[in-house]
């Protein structure tokens, strides 16, 4: 938790630091609108909205430098990001708490679906050889 809020705190600086053109160089896609929508969404949902993105794939990465190109505080954004990465990784924790809890039924869950992608994968390669076999007569 400690490094991906280091990591996040660490980006935010950079985005402070050189900017929004820096950030266009490092993310082409968020040229031209990408400030502005998220400056929109700031305006509308504020911190919230940026603990919230930060569990958004492909918008996480850009969160933590954007805040920091709009000057917004080291504080807030730290606390924002600080929020997320607790609420993400308790609930990392709580899952592998409960997956280790129950990994007798678990992996007996796993053992039984492995045999049965098995035996999938069988009955595929059966009948692509036979049709292969049967292709294979009908061109003699």
């Amino acid at each position: 938790m400690l490094g991906n809020i280091g990591g996040a705190m660490l980006m935010y600086y950079l985005g402070h630091r050189f900017g929004m053109p820096w950030i266009e160089r490092k993310f082409p896609s968020l040229k031209g609108e990408g400030e502005q929508k998220f400056e929109t969404q700031y305006k509308r949902y504020g911190i919230p909205g940026v603990v919230v993105s930060r569990f958004l794939p492909g918008v996480r990465a850009v969160v933590p430098p954007i805040a920091g190109a709009m000057r917004i505080g080291a504080v807030r954004a730290g606390v924002a990001m600080s929020l997320a990465s607790g609420v993400w990784y308790g609930i990392v924790c709580v899952l592998a708490f409960r997956a280790g809890a129950n990994a007798d039924v678990l992996l007996a869950k796993v053992a039984q679906s492995q045999k049965m992608i098995g035996i999938g994968a069988a009955v595929l390669i059966a009948l692509g050889l036979g049709i292969w076999y049967a292709r294979r007569r009908m061109n003699k």
